[in-house]
């Protein structure tokens, strides 16, 4: 048997000591051994020694230059390295010397994939099919650049070409339900799993993604069952392990998740993904300083978590009272996607609160209605000396705000603005004016109504039961309306100031209480402020109309969750941002009936 053989029988069977022992002696005494040097290399790339296997294959290249199996591995190695561009050149050069191997072709089409070139990676890939046709591999490969490029039906075209020709191809399961589960067609991936797990019966990867699949269609029970075999498999798996501990979460059991989280920070501590999840659970536990102590630790390091530990441990100061740490930590909002909002006009100077004597400052919204009727108080306290102030708002409050006064033009949206010299976002406002517990300025008098005279008999009461659907936390912030039913059963008349996108939905639910809708008739939040106008109270939910009420002086009972948002601070049952609020709070997670008996009882009572 000669070195090279010896040598590769060796490769073959992982004993990569003995083969680069016999592989230096070799050079040692036939330094011009090109296929030494390039099985060195293999050596010392499956050993982990990456940097020392290019060297190595470049010296094989330099005795050969049109070795076409070195060219191709060294294609392979400066992919794997992510050196796309490296990695094209020199299977391109491999492609120049065998044009028709469609191993080099698809490796050719990969990176220039991972370059970014996908025009390029779907000649070649179509190149490796025409010259191996049968090849389920290269199908599978044609479809991943299709879904990368964002060409889904391609893709998926390719997918299940691929399982024709291969029914037992894993991958091309696991690729297929993934991108039908990022296309929302949940019931279409469960049905290409169902099939995969029958051949691949509790792969990891399949059954991932059928808790994926579950979740989607919010089967959240059997898809922490399946989270659950995942990591019967894969102890490890840490992303199973967090998607796990937000189903227990979603499912209203954060004991669990906190268990769940905290044993697994213990086997894994250097899991950064891990260790931010613990903090958030415990911050909606109410453990917030605990919470903190780790957020601090994510604030102080240049990880991808850096940022949002950031805005977090703000939202953990804000809820504590602390304003002075809260605020300053608040502007790391602006660099998360779910909380920034970019705007035309960003370009421009961002004002810090100086006098804009002479020239035009633009104060526009951010996140939720709410949050522009709560911040907007500020807008009196910038001294303008001559200038001009500019508001943009939401569309659903234009007709509202036009009431305010020291706003010199109110606008939606911000394009064609020339004129503007300043940008400000409303929620910098209440860092900018050093804002704490003492000094949060008294709502926007412009938008106060007086009181109501009370009246003997019974009093007229609003209810809002539900906030957006798409806020994060509207599953533990949103009621259904059979559980106010007992507040239906007391001596006042209700009235719904619910408004939802099929409408139908909320008058079906009203049908069976003695509930009259005035929501139908709401276009826009003028409409809700007239109708306010007229009610001695309003029992509501976190949501905008709770604001808007709040910032009427209308007497407003808050339903908030055990752990509510920051601005209603914790363990209190009223609000310094609007004396007329009372807050009704969980005492624990998930307990609304309690909260329900307690303003059932008040209404009976009076307890106004």
């Amino acid at each position: 048997m000669t070195v090279h053989h010896q040598a590769l029988a060796l490769l073959r069977n992982q004993r990569f000591v003995e083969a680069k022992s016999i592989l230096s002696r070799q050079v040692q005494q036939v330094p011009n051994d090109h296929v030494a040097w390039y099985y060195l290399s293999l050596v010392a790339y499956k050993q982990g020694e990456r940097e020392i296997a290019i060297k190595l294959v470049d010296k094989s290249l330099s005795l050969s230059p049109r070795y076409v199996e070195a060219l191709q591995n060294k294609g392979v190695m400066l992919s794997e390295l992510g050196h796309w561009q490296e990695s094209c050149a020199v299977l391109t050069k491999a492609h120049k010397l065998d044009r028709k191997n469609p191993n080099i072709l698809s490796l050719l089409a990969l990176s220039f994939k991972g370059a970014g070139e996908y025009g390029k990676a779907l000649v070649f890939i179509k190149k490796a099919i025409a010259q191996d046709k049968s090849n389920p591999h290269l199908t599978f490969n044609m479809a991943n650049i299709y879904r990368e490029k964002g060409a889904v039906d391609e893709a998926l075209s390719g997918y299940e070409k691929a399982l024709l020709l291969n029914p037992q191809f894993k991958e091309a399961y696991n690729n297929l339900s993934a991108t039908l589960i990022d296309l929302g067609r949940f019931e279409q991936a469960l049905e290409v799993l169902s099939d995969g797990l029958a051949t691949f019966c509790d792969d990891p990867e399949l059954m991932f993604n059928k808790a994926k699949a579950l979740s989607g269609q919010n089967q959240w029970l059997p898809a922490i069952e399946c989270y659950d075999q995942v990591l019967a498999k894969v102890p490890s798996y840490t992303q199973a392990i967090v998607n796990k501990s937000n189903l227990l979460k979603r499912t209203l059991k954060y004991e669990e998740a906190c268990t769940l989280l905290r044993e697994a920070c213990d086997v894994l501590p250097h899991e950064d993904v891990l260790r931010f999840n613990y903090a958030m659970v415990l911050q909606a536990l109410g453990a917030f300083q605990a919470a903190a102590e780790l957020l601090e630790e994510f604030t102080q390091s240049e990880g991808e978590f850096k940022e949002t530990a950031q805005f977090n441990l703000s939202l953990n100061y804000l809820t504590r009272g602390d304003f002075v740490e809260g605020w300053r930590l608040y502007e790391a909002r602006k660099h998360l996607p779910t909380t920034a909002r970019k705007v035309a006009i960003a370009d421009k100077p961002i004002w810090r609160g100086e006098p804009i004597a002479g020239r035009h400052l633009l104060v526009y919204w951010e996140q939720g209605l709410g949050d522009t009727l709560q911040f907007l108080r500020y807008l009196r306290l910038i001294d303008t000396q001559g200038g001009q102030l500019i508001f943009s708002c939401q569309k659903p409050l234009h007709r509202l705000l036009e009431r305010l006064t020291g706003v010199d033009r109110l606008v939606i949206g911000e394009t064609d603005l020339q004129d503007v010299d300043l940008v400000v976002p409303l929620l910098d406002l209440p860092h900018l004016f050093n804002t704490t517990l003492d000094t949060i300025p008294a709502c926007d008098p412009d938008l106060l109504v007086p009181p109501l005279v009370r009246k003997e008999q019974n009093l007229t009461v609003g209810m809002c039961w539900k906030g957006s659907g798409t806020h994060v936390n509207d599953f533990n912030r949103s009621l259904t309306l059979d559980l106010l039913a007992p507040i239906f059963k007391t001596d006042h008349s209700f009235v719904s100031l619910q408004v939802a996108h099929d409408q139908s939905e909320v008058i079906s639910e009203l049908s069976p209480y003695d509930v009259e809708d005035l929501g139908s008739g709401f276009s826009d939040f003028f409409d809700t402020y007239k109708a306010l106008e007229k009610l001695d109270l309003v029992i509501t939910v976190d949501t905008s109309v709770a604001h808007l009420a709040a910032t009427m002086g209308k007497p407003v009972w808050l339903l908030i969750p055990f752990v509510s948002d920051f601005r209603w601070l914790k363990e209190r049952d009223d609000s310094p941002w609007y004396p007329s609020v009372r807050l009704f709070r969980q005492a624990e997670i998930g307990g609304w009936s309690a909260v329900i008996d307690r303003v059932r009882t008040a209404l009976e009572e009076r307890d106004f």
